[in-house]
């Protein structure tokens, strides 16, 4: 008889045996970057859908959105609502970027519009945000497995969850992940109603006293924001930037493998549909616990769903937070080898001295080599809200604009892009140091904006100079 207390770790030991087995069954020769990063463009509109929401859908977004809900209040139910029209955007923009879909990533669409200065300045800031998400899904993982293990244990475990992540990502390409992602997706879609019932049948008659108090709280505790002082522009400016968010190199590079701009827009609204009901799912998640439970801090409510939960069921939380987060790291180390084999190969190398096998062999060291940078960022930091807003400024007020502006049909020449990006990396960085202690209010967004107004600017006054 196997005792109760074993029944989690065996349950998160099977679901990462299955994975491995899964992962290298599917494992097929390639021989091409475009198939190692593709598959030819011949994957099923399901399929796709499913690797769409598996890569937008990370640990940290299901963790954070519960906490800051929980904390929050109101304010981050709006917040995640407008972030839930990311993907109608996207769809949109790829019914209009026929001309691009033979790209293989977003720096190369910019590239092809504005040239190789901006694909690199893309490509860079590409990668290191990628790396910022990776060590997100890292440290979610290290403290979903740390609900029902010791902390030191945790880490080896967390060790062992990211090796065989990075092996099998090595070695298959797009062609394992579909296979990880439609099954990361099953499964997490399968546990989380499990959540929701049992917290509806449960949790009006489990005693807060008896939730048991970590003694060290969840990195998150003591950095929340107090939301519900937060004004509706506030409220506003952090959804949009949220929702602008998913326009970034992993998800890009998803609606890069249909076969064409109608099947991508259209993989795209599928996604929107089905990222709409789960993410009202995981908002009524923290609702309920609120209900029953209204004073916990963010250590207490990951205690109180774990006791809502029979024990033999307790390792289906942390399967849920490990199918997410090894799902979004598994597209962002993908992504970060095109970035490096193909983009900056590409831009520092000539095109025709680099074979596809050597790209092919640079892909595969980049994905250890990106793996191992983000592990030990995770170490050096455990903040999720620190990083996110890191992720965040980072990207958003650099690449967003000159990307969406090239799908939309703007030509303009280097330094036009040139112009628009230095605007949103300078704008962003006075907006974190002046504007928003004062305010309480995420720049990403408005700093986007500045970047599109002064690409049009540049284009204008270069256009009035010719004329």
């Amino acid at each position: 008889m196997i005792p109760l207390h074993l029944i989690p770790l065996l349950s998160v030991a099977l679901f990462l045996v299955i994975v491995l087995v899964g992962a290298i069954i599917s494992t097929r020769n390639v021989t091409t970057l475009r198939e190692y990063i593709t598959w030819d463009r011949q994957l099923p509109t399901p399929t796709l859908v499913m690797t769409v929401l598996a890569t937008a859908f990370g640990g940290g977004s299901l963790m954070r959105h519960v906490e800051q809900i929980y904390t929050g209040g109101n304010a981050w139910v709006y917040i995640v609502l407008i972030s839930s029209l990311s993907f109608s955007v996207i769809s949109f923009l790829a019914s209009r970027a026929e001309l691009f879909m033979h790209n293989l990533s977003m720096p190369e669409s910019i590239g092809r519009v504005y040239g190789k200065q901006a694909r690199i300045i893309a490509a860079f800031v590409g990668i290191v945000s990628l790396v910022i998400g990776i060590a997100i899904q890292i440290n979610v993982m290290s403290i979903a497995i740390g609900m029902v293990l010791p902390a030191i244990n945790a880490k080896l475990i967390v060790l062992f969850t990211f090796g065989i992540l990075v092996f099998y990502t090595t070695i298959g390409g797009v062609h394992i992940a579909t296979f990880t992602h439609t099954f990361y997706m099953l499964t997490f879609v399968i546990i989380l109603p499990i959540f929701l019932y049992a917290i509806v049948q449960k949790h009006y008659n489990l005693s807060v006293d008896n939730v048991q108090v970590l003694g060290a709280q969840v990195s998150l505790q003591g950095s929340i924001a107090p939301n519900e002082n937060l004004s509706m522009f506030a409220i506003i400016m952090l959804g949009l930037s949220s929702m602008v968010s998913y326009i970034q190199p992993a998800i890009i590079q998803r609606m890069y493998m249909a076969s064409d701009h109608i099947h991508a827009a259209r993989v795209f609204f599928y996604a929107s549909l089905f990222g709409i009901v789960m993410k009202i799912m995981i908002v009524s998640l923290p609702l309920l616990v609120k209900e029953g439970a209204s004073n916990l801090s963010t250590s207490e409510l990951w205690r109180y769903i774990m006791e809502v939960l029979p024990t033999p069921y307790q390792g289906g939380i942390v399967i849920a937070f490990l199918t997410l987060s090894m799902s979004t790291a598994e597209a962002h180390l993908n992504t970060c080898a095109v970035l490096v084999s193909h983009d900056l190969v590409q831009c520092f190398i000539d095109r025709k001295g680099v074979d596809f096998e050597r790209q092919l062999k640079l892909a595969k060291m980049t994905v250890v080599a990106v793996g191992t940078c983000a592990m030990v960022l995770s170490f050096c930091c455990s903040n999720l809200l620190t990083l996110l807003m890191f992720f965040l400024d980072l990207y958003i007020p650099i690449i967003v604009a000159p990307f969406v502006l090239a799908i939309l049909g703007f030509r303009g020449a280097s330094h036009t892009a040139l112009a628009g990006m230095i605007t949103g990396f300078v704008t962003i960085i006075v907006w974190k140091l002046w504007i928003e202690p004062l305010t309480g209010i995420n720049g990403s967004f408005i700093c986007m904006v500045c970047n599109g107004l002064a690409m049009a600017v540049a284009h204008y006054l270069t256009k009035k100079t010719l004329s």
